[in-house]
């Protein structure tokens, strides 16, 4: 595994919502590839305001990519894959929602040296459409 440092951008855009909701963070984590599978892992550490740590584990491969977060023993699993609607639960610190990701676009470019992943989709939570969304996350090796 190889030391990174992540930026990750974040925006959603609520439904009626004169502004967007942007997020950005920056965080450190790890890198590894093999076989065709990439996974890159990091800590949220309260950056949210959730009263916890946020550990975010991406997996790519195949032009599809699953995050899963887990937090004081919760753990949730979004699954991106452009054209395709994912269903899931996604924890929170007010309960639990049942989601569908509908991802439009997926676009990564990742190695050793660094790497970028953008994700736009929409959410459905509890069958109402919750919002558009995006994601961006950026890396670079942490020297």
């Amino acid at each position: 595994m190889i030391p990174i440092l992540v930026k990750l951008k974040g925006n959603i855009r609520h439904p009626g919502a004169m502004d967007d909701d942007p997020v950005q963070i920056t965080t450190t984590g790890t890198y590894a590839a093999r076989g065709g599978i990439t996974c890159i892992r990091y800590l949220e550490s309260d950056e949210l305001g959730l009263g916890k740590d946020v550990y975010t584990n991406l997996v790519i491969k195949d032009n599809r990519l699953v995050m899963t977060r887990r937090a004081n023993g919760t753990e949730t699993r979004l699954v991106f894959e452009p054209g395709k609607t994912h269903h899931s639960y996604y924890e929170t610190p007010f309960g639990s929602f049942r989601v569908a990701v509908v991802t439009q676009k997926l676009d990564y470019d990742t190695s050793e040296a660094g790497g970028k992943i953008d994700i736009k989709y929409t959410l459905n939570l509890n069958d109402a459409f919750s919002g558009e969304n995006s994601l961006s996350v950026e890396y670079t090796p942490d020297a």
